[in-house]
Parts: C-alpha cells; structure tokens; sequence
C-alpha cells in the first residue's frame, strides 16, 4: 500500500485486498447506485479493484482508496482513469468519485478531489481532465463546479454503452484544461510554446545520467559530482534509496522529451509547529541553457503543488552562500533566509 496524497481530513492511497468488502458495501447501497446502471455485487467489486490495480501500474494513476485519518475507514475511492468508450471527447482523463453515503454532506468528495485534481495537472502533467454523470446526479454536478470544471452543453453525448432508450443514456460532460487550472489557482502563465512543453515527473533510473549531468553543470557542483559518471554504484545505490523512501520525491523537468531540470524533495514530519509537515527541497538545478526562463520558477511551483497534496504546511530548502542569484531568486518566491545552516562533513566523499 502507497499513499499517494493527503489532505486536511482524508488519505488517498492503492488498494489493499482488505479494500474488497466495505467497498462492496458501497457498491450495493441502492443510494450510492442510484445513477449507475445497476447494484454491485462482490465479484464486480472484486474485477473493478483488479482493473484499478492494472490501470495504475500500466498508467501510473488510477482512482484511489480515501480513507478517514481520525477513523482509517476506508470510504469509497476518489481518481483518475482512461474511460474504455469512444466518444467525441476521449481519449481523455476523468476524475470521479464514489463515497459511502453514510459520508455524504460533509465535504470529503470536494475535498479530495481538489487534491487530486491539483496532482493531475501539477504534478503528473496532464493537459485537460473531464468529468461527466447524468443531469438528475445534481450532488456530483455541485462537487464539478466547486473543484473548476466547465459545463458546455454542446458537449452533451450518449453514453456509448447504455441503449439509446436506458433513462441513463444521456450524459453532460464537464471540462478543465491546465492552463486555466492555473490561472484559477493564481499562477501566471509561462509563454504559450513552454507552458505547452514543459511538465515534471517522477525520475526513473534511466534519467540517472541526465540527472548527474545537471548536478555536475554548475560551478560548486564540479567540484563534488563525477562528470560522466552517473552509472557510479554509489549515485545507483543513493537512487534505490531515495526511491524507496516514502517520504522521498526525486522529480524531473522535462521540456518536450529533454530533462533540463530536477530537484529533490523530502517530506519531514515534524513535532515542532503542532506537528506539522515539512518539505524541504534539495539539489535544484536547470540547465545552463535553460536559465533565466521562468522555468525555475515553475519547478518551484510543482515542488510547492506537491508538498501542498501531500499535507506540508512548512517549505524549506539551503542555498549555499556562494550562490548569490539563488538566494535572491528564493527570496523573490517568498522565502525568507529564517535561519543559519551548517554542516558537519563525518567522511571523505
């Protein structure tokens, strides 16, 4: 089990085999199917947890298991998926949600859904994400409009696998694209061409070398990297550790197919400030050519979005003193130099 985002209420994470039961529960309340097609049952509860299981591995998001933090009740499952129909608009990405209705009314379908719709835009990339249900489900048209998505109503559509005549047949459609995800959200806009181009993921071993490579395109950075070197065990064994580390998030810039940018983030739970959550962001880099093209300023954003979706009310990284434009480009983003940092070097690197 992975948790993937969390909010102030709520965990969303993959699904355990403990999963199955309570979310045929869900799937047999009259209530809850009252606009799907029919009941569930376990079997189709069963095959629909298998597919989710599939569609995150082979896509890398899936509609997730959101489970209560004061209880650890799993609730119903808010995500994303690639509908299996043709229709004017797909390909595309949905987001949907099925929560207990003994949940209903209290917030936790918006509430998780600005989550991921944030992850789904800031951190995984995507251009547009749709949503769409019956014109009588007014409760899940409320929750479109409060996380952003457009209602047109020339993208009305049939739904392709219920019979012209089923009462379920007709669909709305609603609609929300990057760019004016993020001018909702208050961020400006990089220029058309880069906005279209650059986007951030989660790094793979494959990116080690470029990865190096940024590490090494900088003055301090030759002087402790190994230039042409990025298969070195010890930058394979200090991968396989930040990947398998929870808290950890190595993240790539890529502008078309080219990574031109990375940073490293860590979440740090805390007891100081009430026990909150830190992030702190390490090794940011752009490449040489790159610079001085807002796009540090938009990995910053991803960085910030990220720690956002995952509960971090503190962000926090060290510039070395040497770096005099970087301390001036963090104090323009709004941080502020609170502290003084040391180091205490234990062993020859």
């Amino acid at each position: 089990m992975s948790v993937i985002l969390e909010t102030e209420r709520l965990i969303l994470r993959t699904w355990e085999e403990a999963d199955v039961e309570p979310m045929a529960a869900i799937d047999q309340d009259p209530k809850v199917c009252e606009f799907l097609p029919s009941l569930g049952t376990l079997e189709a509860t069963r095959a629909h947890i298998a597919h989710i299981k599939n569609h995150y591995t082979e896509h890398g998001f899936s509609k997730y298991a959101v489970e209560l933090k004061s209880t650890h009740e799993m609730i119903g499952f808010v995500g994303l998926s690639i509908p299996s129909f043709d229709a004017h608009f797909t390909p595309c990405v949905e987001i949907g949600w099925r929560l207990a209705s003994s949940h209903w009314e209290q917030g936790y379908a918006t509430e998780a859904s600005k989550a991921v719709l944030n992850y789904a835009f800031m951190t995984l990339g995507l251009d547009e994400v749709v949503a769409f249900t019956v014109p009588a489900n007014l409760a899940s048209r409320r929750v479109m409009d409060k996380i952003g998505l457009r209602y047109c109503p020339d993208d009305n559509f049939e739904h392709p696998k219920l019979a012209k005549n089923h009462p379920l047949c007709q669909h709305f459609l609603y609609r929300l694209r990057q760019a004016d995800y993020l001018a909702l959200m208050g961020y400006h806009p990089q220029p058309k061409a880069l906005n279209q181009l650059l986007r951030s993921r989660k790094a793979t071993l494959n990116d080690l070398p470029e990865i190096i490579a940024l590490l090494n395109d900088d003055v301090l950075g030759q002087t402790r990297e190994q230039s042409g070197t990025a298969f070195e065990p010890r930058y394979i064994e200090a991968f396989h550790r930040i990947e398998k580390d929870e808290n950890a998030y190595l993240m790539v810039i890529l502008l078309g197919e080219e990574i031109i940018g990375t940073c490293h983030l860590n979440l740090l739970p805390s007891l100081t400030f009430l026990g909150s959550t830190r992030l702190q962001i390490e090794a940011v880099r752009v490449a040489t050519s790159y610079q001085r093209k807002g796009i540090g300023e938009w990995m910053i954003k991803q960085a910030i979005a990220y720690g956002n979706t995952h509960g971090a009310s503190v962000f926090q990284l060290t510039t070395n003193k040497q770096r005099v434009e970087a301390k001036q480009f963090y104090e323009r983003l709004g941080f502020e130099a609170t502290h003084e940092g040391m180091k205490l070097y234990t062993q020859t690197t």
